[in-house]
């Protein structure tokens, strides 16, 4: 702008100048026209230098491009001021997600430290619960090998001609049974339930026959049997004392899991209306076999 404001005073000056020939002649003649022609020679090389040689840029072309320059490059920054709040944006959202991720993959680890402990825990116990089986088998091979020979089984008697009907079956086995003759009630009660399968009196069959076992010290039997007798949970007077029974032949077995868990069914099914005697034999076996209260 002050370039193009001294091109325009000496401009007018100088035409002013060339229109006025007397007034040349009165400010000097020659001189003057010299001053003048420097002078047109001087807004000759300005406007040269402004507008440019024919074909090459010149000043003015050169700050208009410089301009442009400048406008693109601004248009520059401002798409770079752009991606940059983008990005941070995005490194934003990342930062949130890693710290999320942190958190679940902490929260994963302290699952898996304590799915480690439980299967530790389920391993120790698995290996004590192998280490009493193998004690009792040892227990009960050196038991078995200090037991006498057993003698020559004496002769039974020839068993009664079996009844004709179910309940001639069942009368002649409940005689045998009260007659203490516990070996041939047993035989009486596994012929009652193999001959009549259907019978309701079944299950009081199986309890009759786990009490013949039970009287003979056989708790393998017994045991097999009581739980015959109490399949389905029977609501009778025999099944409290059934229960009772069944923990007991267990124990006897060196099963004291299943007999405590035998116990503790007595508890939730018979014990609200079980006798005064009943519970007490109940609490009287869950203290020898030490099963929790």
């Amino acid at each position: 702008m002050r370039h193009a404001r001294l091109f325009a005073s000496t401009a007018a000056l100088v035409a002013f100048a060339v229109g006025t020939p007397a007034s040349a002649q009165l400010f000097g003649g020659g001189r003057q026209d010299a001053a003048i022609a420097a002078m047109q020679r001087d807004v000759g090389a300005i406007t040269l230098r402004l507008d440019g040689a024919p074909g090459q840029p010149g000043l003015a072309s050169g700050l208009s491009t410089a301009r442009g320059e400048l406008d693109r490059a601004r248009g520059r920054i401002e798409d770079l001021e752009e991606s940059l709040r983008t990005l941070n944006a995005t490194v934003g959202g990342l930062t949130t997600e890693l710290a999320q991720s942190r958190q679940a993959t902490q929260a994963t680890v302290e699952q898996n430290r304590e799915l480690l402990d439980r299967l530790a825990r389920l391993e120790s116990g698995q290996a004590a619960l192998q280490q009493a089986t193998e004690r009792a088998a040892a227990i009960a091979a050196e038991a078995a090998a200090r037991e006498p020979e057993p003698g020559p089984e004496p002769a039974r008697p020839a068993p009664p001609r079996a009844a004709a009907t179910a309940d001639g079956a069942w009368n002649q086995a409940r005689a045998l049974l009260q007659a203490g003759d516990y070996a041939e009630a047993g035989d009486a009660f596994e012929a009652f339930a193999a001959a009549y399968p259907r019978d309701p009196r079944l299950n009081e069959a199986s309890y009759n026959l786990a009490e013949t076992r039970y009287m003979r010290e056989d708790w393998q039997g017994a045991a097999a049997a009581y739980a015959a007798a109490l399949r389905g949970w029977p609501q009778t007077p025999w099944a409290a004392e059934s229960t009772i029974k069944l923990a007991q032949a267990l124990g006897r077995l060196d099963r004291q899991t299943q007999a405590c868990q035998s116990l503790a069914e007595f508890g939730r099914r018979y014990g609200p209306t079980a006798s005064a005697r009943g519970r007490q034999r109940a609490e009287a076996a869950r203290r020898e076999l030490g099963c929790a209260a």
